[in-house]
């Protein structure tokens, strides 16, 4: 008498006939969009080759980061050090400051609107060639942990930004809050169409400590020392403030805190 077959085995045979066509026509499929993907790539490079504009984006460097933080006076001067014909952007905030954390990423969507069209050489706007006459790097320095260093930067309120530029120092200094961006985007795109001949003041100090001849003119009636005396005075006092902020905002946050964990109030 012969051995019937198992249906669970009839069953298995009938799924894996039904499955492979599909995952043939899957793998085709999938090969027909590399191929495609590899023409339209090649296209685009035949673009390029002929001189025509193209949206591609395509990263010198991948591993740069968009902003770079910086920790330390070395790490500041650094960055203007070895960026002499490019503006370096630096917005100033603290983690206790809640326009600073509503400002942060509308400042990193401008730095990467303006890094991406110096990568790529393209305006992602147009998709032309991009025609701007000046380069920018953008950067981060944190208060608390930097009080020193923005001291001698004379930062007075945060968030702020600063530009600076070679040997013209510190070109703009401004309060940034998320409400003022189009501020920065104004400045941005100023010095992007006409360079530093968009600059129209004087070189100023990159360190409010720094008191050089020019600024001495400014102030020909006192004596250095005096004029050094008072920046320092005054740099204390913004130091101070800055510091009695950050106790309030810690005790709001511990009395928020409480208040939070309290889930009821004896009679």
């Amino acid at each position: 008498m012969a051995r019937s077959t198992p249906l669970c085995v009839t069953v298995m045979v009938a799924l894996v006939a039904l499955l492979q066509p599909a995952a043939t026509n899957s793998f085709v499929s999938s090969s027909s969009r590399l191929l495609a993907s590899a023409s339209r790539r090649g296209t685009s490079g035949a673009r390029r080759a002929n001189g025509q504009a193209t949206t591609m984006l395509f990263f010198k460097n991948k591993n740069k980061p968009l902003i770079t933080s910086l920790t330390g006076r070395d790490a500041f001067t650094g960055i203007l050090a070895e960026h002499p014909d490019k503006i370096v952007v630096v917005k100033f905030y603290a983690g206790f400051c809640k326009a600073c954390k509503a400002m942060s990423p509308k400042f990193k969507q401008v730095a990467q609107q303006y890094v991406t069209e110096q990568e790529t050489g393209v305006n992602a706007k147009t998709g032309e060639p991009s025609t701007r006459a000046q380069d920018f790097v953008f950067s981060e320095i944190e208060f608390m942990a930097n009080r020193d260093l923005c001291k001698s930067l004379g930062i007075k309120r945060l968030p702020a930004v600063h530009f600076y530029y070679g040997s013209h120092g510190k070109v703009e200094d401004f309060v940034c809050g998320p409400k003022k961006v189009i501020r920065l985007k104004d400045k941005l795109s100023m010095y992007s169409a006409h360079g530093m001949k968009a600059h129209t003041g004087e070189p100023a100090p990159v360190f409010a400590d720094d008191v050089t001849t020019d600024i001495s003119k400014m102030y020909s009636t006192r004596k250095e020392a005096e004029l050094k005396e008072e920046l320092e005075v005054m740099s204390d006092s913004i130091s101070d403030a800055l510091e009695a902020a950050v106790e309030v905002q810690n005790a709001a946050d511990d009395l928020e805190a409480i208040a939070e964990s309290v889930s009821w109030v004896p009679g």
